[in-house]
């Protein structure tokens, strides 16, 4: 808020008794309005040195310009091209929309706070690699490779194909896919080569690819069936209906002949948890696994296929599974902290970023996303909301 001279001569006189001190600093400070030239209209303007490092520029030519033009412009500036107001302007204390076009999220934050407190997108103080590595781990299908926090870029590895790419972390989170198989722009022979590069010469492409969400009608060699599927149906897996006999998911196949098969290749690759678009002996098996973490959650799991699938090693829920071995830690955090529960967003514990964890919890909280009973765990061990 604006200040008058008036008001702030006392406080100059407490801090400089001397009144000749005060005429000596002003004497030699630096004039505060300095006069700038406009390359862009040919004419000289004043202005402080600090309103234009926050993008106010030029007086003659922001005259000639909207309201609404000046906001658009000092967000664009201030964000450095990465934000754009989704609102006219009303004041600076009044809250206004402003999308983020890095994450794809939209703030409600007063002008004011943006433009001269550098308030930003909460991802841009809380993602790190940690964070990304974290959330990344739920899609088994993919290697992590790095993370860029500059560009918000992820590099990882398709385990079902091989390749690697880069993309937008949040773009990812949103649609998970490898980014040479499927990339933003798909054609008819992109998408021809993509389909026999799977199944061969078993099926054909008869119709031409539209756009992900329309149908395209592709034809089974060995029976002669023609088919509409959706592009990415079909390349998770989705087959002919009327001959495959190879997917688990089909409703004529046993729970026992997936879990059967299961036990199998465990005991030929030692661990249970199998890739979701990975296929085993003909059979889209992590489809079959997916299924039943999904099933699980939905509780339309028995009691002793759950128990089963658990003896395998398998983890019905990773990211709830995750949360309790973190909740775990924060308590040994504690209990060598002598009972208290504070801890800053940077520290580290058994080579563990558990301070960042701690902030996101909080977070959480603040927007609701906190289980009750999450919740309650940690207020029974004092954490701080």
């Amino acid at each position: 808020q604006s200040t008058s001279a008036r008001s702030m001569l006392p406080l100059l006189m407490y801090l400089f008794p001397n009144v000749q001190e005060i005429i000596h600093r002003f004497e030699n400070a630096p004039p505060i309005i300095q006069k700038y030239h406009c390359a862009e209209c040919g004419k000289n303007f004043y202005a402080t040195p600090t309103s234009l490092t926050e993008g106010w520029g030029c007086t003659y030519c922001d005259a000639n310009k909207s309201i609404d033009e000046r906001y658009k412009k000092l967000i664009d500036f201030a964000g450095k091209g990465n934000y754009e107001p989704l609102e006219p302007f009303r004041s600076l204390n009044i809250k206004s929309k402003i999308h983020h076009k890095i994450c794809g999220e939209t703030i409600q934050i007063k002008p004011r706070k943006f433009i001269f407190d550098h308030v930003r997108c909460i991802c841009e103080s809380l993602l790190n690699e940690w964070d990304v590595r974290q959330k990344l781990e739920k899609f088994e299908d993919y290697e992590f490779i790095s993370y860029d926090s500059e560009s918000s870029k992820i590099t990882m590895r398709s385990k079902a194909c091989g390749h690697v790419f880069s993309c937008r972390f949040h773009k990812f989170i949103k649609y998970p896919s490898c980014r040479v198989c499927r990339p933003k722009n798909m054609t008819t022979e992109l998408y021809t080569e993509r389909v026999y590069d799977l199944v061969g010469d078993d099926y054909t492409v008869l119709s031409e690819f539209v756009d992900q969400r329309t149908k395209i009608a592709i034809k089974h060699n060995k029976c002669g069936g023609i088919q509409e599927y959706k592009p990415s149906a079909f390349l998770d897996g989705q087959r002919c209906n009327a001959c495959n006999s190879l997917i688990v998911k089909k409703a004529n196949d046993s729970w026992e002949k997936g879990y059967a098969l299961l036990c199998e290749y465990k005991e030929e690759c030692g661990t249970a948890n199998i890739p979701k678009r990975d296929h085993y002996k003909g059979v889209f098996l992590g489809n079959w696994l997916q299924s039943q973490r999904d099933k699980y959650k939905a509780g339309k799991l028995t009691r002793s296929q759950e128990d089963a699938l658990v003896s395998l090693g398998i983890t019905l829920d990773p990211l709830a599974a995750e949360w309790e071995r973190r909740y775990e830690q924060y308590k040994r955090y504690i209990q060598q902290n002598n009972g208290s529960s504070d801890i800053t967003k940077r520290t580290i514990f058994e080579g563990e970023k558990l301070g960042v964890w701690v902030v996101l919890q909080r977070r959480n909280y603040n927007i609701g996303k906190l289980s009750e009973e999450r919740y309650k765990k940690l207020c029974d061990i004092n954490m701080k909301f």
